[in-house]
């Protein structure tokens, strides 16, 4: 079906080129709510509800371990993780390779 068809067959439809909406939504919101307000106003009770998870011996053992972590990742942050690179050249050769670097874009 071409472009025509479908623009005459549904109503309303936006011209080509035009925004239905030209100011768009607001930064941060979804359907006219703040999500990232809303997640922090329900933090205590998502925190209450990990630990309520985490110790509940009812719950699956996989929930409580994912619950268990969440918490500790959020009380003392992910656990660095090591990186181990191997390379021929020297760092300091691989510094000076770079040099001037957005002069030869």
């Amino acid at each position: 079906m071409n472009q025509a068809l479908i623009a005459a067959s549904v109503p309303h439809r936006f011209k080509p080129g035009k925004s239905g909406n030209p100011k768009g939504r607001p930064p941060g919101s979804r359907n006219g709510v703040d999500v990232r307000k809303l997640a922090k106003e329900l933090t205590v009770e998502a925190i209450e509800k990990l630990i309520s998870v985490a110790r509940n011996k009812k719950s699956p053992a996989a929930a409580r371990v994912v619950a268990a972590v969440a918490l500790l990742d959020r009380g003392w942050g992910r656990p660095m993780q090591q990186l181990e690179v191997q390379s021929t050249r020297a760092v300091s050769e691989r510094i000076e390779s770079w040099e001037g670097f957005p002069n030869r874009l």
